[in-house]
């Protein structure tokens, strides 16, 4: 808990949506949109009705001054114009499929209005500003990785966990890996199904490229690698904790 003082909240990042159950995901909201389970709305528009200032990007503090970069105005625009092109389309799609009498009638949002006062920089040493709330997220770092399965940005190349040019080479943990469910943990239990399955047809499919792990009583023993969190581990293990 803070205390009721100027704040300045420093976020990035980006919120994605895997359009599953469309009739469960009309009638739910989430709480990574929300914050709550109950019906609450929360946007840029519903906290700069609670008195929070939105001031945009920060681009940099220099002399105790907070500059940003002048571009929140466009930012939302653009955000609110592709909003609306998903929606749309999520609305036909719906049409087309004979849903209307199952779902809620189509929803717009009002635009996100962005006071045009909106300051371009914040003097930081003024006493106003008693708290700097950094939520700026993280990115990984695969560098470790002595293989060439990375990208020009670093990130590993794969679909839905499968990585990319490394037969046997799975991946766990990452947002969105299959799923809006796999940035959680309750979410890794679907991927791992899903990954174990191909990993299965993998072993089946290519004994060539198999390796013997050990020997059991049924002979012997064939096995993936798998980069939970990061950390490899073989992917025939039997359970995997965080």
């Amino acid at each position: 808990m803070f205390p009721l003082a100027p704040l300045v909240g420093v976020a990035g990042g980006l919120m994605g949506a895997a359009l599953g159950d469309l009739t469960r995901a009309r009638h739910l909201r989430s709480p990574q949109l929300t914050g709550t389970r109950d019906a609450t709305m929360t946007d840029l528009n519903s906290v700069s009705a609670q008195g929070i200032r939105i001031v945009g990007r920060l681009g940099r503090i220099t002399g105790g001054l907070a500059q940003f970069s002048g571009s929140l105005a466009n930012t939302c625009t653009l955000a609110d114009l592709k909003m609306n092109r998903f929606l749309n389309r999520a609305d036909q799609w719906a049409t087309a499929t004979g849903l209307n009498g199952e779902l809620p009638p189509p929803h717009r949002f009002a635009p996100t209005h962005i006071d045009p006062r909106s300051p371009l920089a914040l003097d930081l040493t003024s006493g106003e500003i008693t708290t700097v709330l950094w939520a700026t997220g993280f990115r990984p770092d695969h560098s470790w990785l002595d293989i060439p399965v990375r990208d020009r940005t670093g990130h590993i190349r794969h679909d839905g966990g499968v990585v990319t040019g490394a037969p046997g080479l799975y991946i766990l943990g990452l947002p969105v890996l299959r799923t809006r469910a796999s940035t959680y943990i309750h979410g890794a239990t679907d991927d791992t199904e899903a990954i174990v399955a191909h990993l299965h047809g993998f072993l089946r499919s290519s004994p060539a490229r198999r390796r013997p792990q050990g020997t059991g009583s049924d002979g012997p023993r064939d096995s993936g690698v798998c980069l939970a969190n990061g950390t490899a581990i073989p992917a025939g293990s039997s359970s995997v904790s965080d």
